[in-house]
């Protein structure tokens, strides 16, 4: 099957001078390409924070083209920043109705539920989005957990490979302040309907009626990006777009987030082979899938054998 990949790349925005600016009001929401579907630059969760967003692509080369078309909208007299904690722990919010909505309807299911917003507004990271042919395709559940139980020491792994310091607890921030079932966790799937029926207990937070969103507590589903854009999972369903978000890595440099994309995709190309060479195997659980990670276990983003509860968790807090 054809494999494709879209990457997000956050990062921090200033001035020629050096001053943080407001990302909303230089870029009026964004500027989309007019020749490339999804490829853009737009405004994101930290006043001055940006978000390169490239076209859908087959290799690495074609994501580094169009990250830097992206970065060549970038108005003049002002540049992105790549860092992962790039203006220290405290960031102004984005003036959206949308999140001051989502800090404040999450009071409802936990008492710290109003500071999400600011914990995760100062850090930026790099995703990528992996084409499936659906998210209920029983491997792509499989890809999902496999993406999910790699994604602490995928994350490592690349903090070494660039020798990246200084975000220590990037992936932590995502704890302490929603239901566990929203946050990040050691979760395995053992088929789409498990998948399907977990999501659904998780309460969605806001709709979006007419032009104003509104607080909502009906259950998520996929398929539904408002319920969808507010599962923080290391590896998440995307099911309006047909992907998996992967979503542990560090803010990276645009051609770094191009090298990682290409590895990224001959990795996901490797599982698939691997899945579909497999018909009828069973994989309800990590151990039925140790052989996978040994057939691609020779790329640094996998370890050897499927993390567990506790390795996962561990490395998560590094």
């Amino acid at each position: 099957m054809k494999v494709t990949i879209g990457c997000e790349s956050e990062c921090a925005f200033f001035d020629k001078d050096g001053h943080p600016v407001d990302t909303l009001a230089v870029l009026n929401g964004g500027i989309a390409s007019k020749h490339h579907s999804f490829e853009g630059i737009t405004s994101d969760l930290g006043r001055s924070s940006l978000e390169l967003i490239s076209s859908v692509c087959e290799s690495g080369e074609q994501v580094r083209s169009s990250l830097r078309r992206c970065v060549d909208m970038i108005p003049a007299g002002y540049r992105p920043k790549f860092s992962t904690l790039a203006f220290g722990k405290r960031v102004p919010i984005a003036a959206k109705p949308r999140y001051a909505l989502v800090a404040q309807t999450l009071l409802r299911e936990h008492p710290k539920g109003d500071q999400c917003i600011h914990m995760v507004a100062p850090w930026a990271s790099t995703q990528f989005h992996l084409g499936v042919p659906s998210v209920m395709d029983p491997g792509s559940v499989l890809l999902l957990n496999f993406l999910n139980n790699i994604a602490p020491h995928a994350r490592l792994a690349v903090l070494n490979r660039y020798g990246i310091l200084g975000t220590e607890g990037h992936l932590d921030i995502w704890q302490g302040w929603s239901a566990p079932h929203r946050a990040p966790g050691p979760r395995w799937f053992a088929d789409a309907q498990q998948l399907e029926n977990f999501v659904g207990t998780i309460p969605k937070v806001v709709t979006r009626r007419g032009d104003e969103w509104v607080e909502s507590q009906d259950p998520s589903r996929l398929g539904d990006p408002e319920s969808e854009g507010t599962i923080w999972w290391f590896a998440r369903p995307r099911g309006a777009l047909s992907t998996i978000e992967w979503r542990p890595f560090p803010s990276l440099e645009p051609d770094q987030s191009a090298d990682l994309a290409g590895d990224v995709l001959k990795l996901v190309h490797a599982f698939w082979e691997y899945f579909n060479a497999h018909p009828g195997a069973t994989w309800e659980n990590p151990q039925q899938a140790e052989r996978l990670y040994r057939h691609l276990g020779h790329f640094d983003l996998v370890p050897p054998a499927p993390l567990s509860e506790d390795k996962w968790w561990e490395m998560s807090r590094l």
